[in-house]
């Protein structure tokens, strides 16, 4: 497998935001079925499927009808630096939190990672996301990603701090 590190100072976005809202979101249990039915893949990187929403138990207060399930698998880690760098990174740590906030194509909602620093993040579209940016957020902190680079992500070790 490859792995792709990004450096979050290279992205641009990685800044300090003030506030939060609580996001709305598909539940969790229907999710989970999706995922399971539409047998996405389980691994690093961004997995996206087209479902018929009629006969399902997703629900959204439009027709039922073509709709994206999209899952990205992720793996944050901050590195031993905060400046830009132009070195590799060899101190590497995971990001661990119970709370990452995304957003994502007109959707927000929370993901947490382990203690490997690994995450995963479940949604529903209405059009496809492969071209849309992801936006992750831990605490004050945020930076986007093009969903398709979303794998492993490394960011400055203020991140870890939070």
């Amino acid at each position: 497998m490859k792995w792709i590190i990004l450096t979050a100072a290279f992205i641009g976005g990685c800044t300090s935001i003030q506030g939060s809202r609580e996001p709305e979101s598909v539940p969790q249990p229907i999710l989970q079925q999706l995922y399971a039915n539409l047998k996405m893949a389980t691994s690093l990187g961004f997995s996206e499927r087209s479902f018929n929403s009629c006969g399902t138990k997703y629900h959204d207060n439009e027709k039922c009808g073509t709709r994206n399930f999209v899952s990205v698998g992720f793996r944050l880690l901050c590195r031993d630096s905060e400046d830009t760098v132009s070195e590799v990174a060899a101190n590497l740590r995971p990001l661990v939190s119970d709370r990452v906030e995304w957003k994502l194509a007109g959707q927000v909602g929370y993901s947490k990672t382990n203690a490997d620093g690994y995450g995963t993040i479940m949604a529903v579209t209405k059009s496809s996301a492969a071209a849309d940016r992801l936006v992750l957020i831990v605490g004050n902190q945020f930076l986007g990603v093009d969903i398709n680079q979303a794998r492993q992500i490394v960011v400055p070790t203020y991140w870890c701090r939070q």
